[in-house]
């Protein structure tokens, strides 16, 4: 499994849950340079990655770790936390929250079946000739 943690856990989570195997899979790269780790509760996923900080050089100076919580029933209304003080400053620093938020937006939509409209049968009745 690309991008992934090795430890039993994450890799029952990531067996069970084919969403979850995808966002890990497909968010990778672009400051996320580490591999995920995932934990189940009974009503969520945690997803568990850092974000690697550049200074105006190109250099790694920092990294801030982040949570994603995803609903079982409702992946669509996932959650975003810094895990701790310096997490959260250098992450709100370079607005990471935003960037990766929007990120897991795009791809849960594009892995989770649309929602389809279901054409109702009009209540007005036609006329008869």
């Amino acid at each position: 499994m690309y991008n992934w943690s090795s430890d039993p856990q994450t890799r029952n989570v990531v067996e069970k849950y084919p969403l979850i195997r995808a966002l890990g899979d497909r968010i990778h790269g672009s400051g996320i340079d580490y591999g995920w780790s995932a934990e189940e509760t009974r009503d969520n996923i945690r997803m568990y990655n850092a974000f690697h900080l550049t200074d105006e050089y190109g250099g790694y100076y920092a990294m801030s770790k982040f949570a994603i919580t995803i609903p079982k029933k409702d992946p669509k209304n996932f959650r975003f936390n810094f895990r701790d003080d310096s997490s959260r400053y250098y992450g709100k620093k370079h607005a990471i929250d935003d960037y990766i938020t929007e990120m897991f937006s795009y791809e849960i939509s594009q892995l989770l079946p649309r929602e389809r409209k279901v054409k109702r049968k009009s209540t007005i009745r036609k006329r008869k000739k």
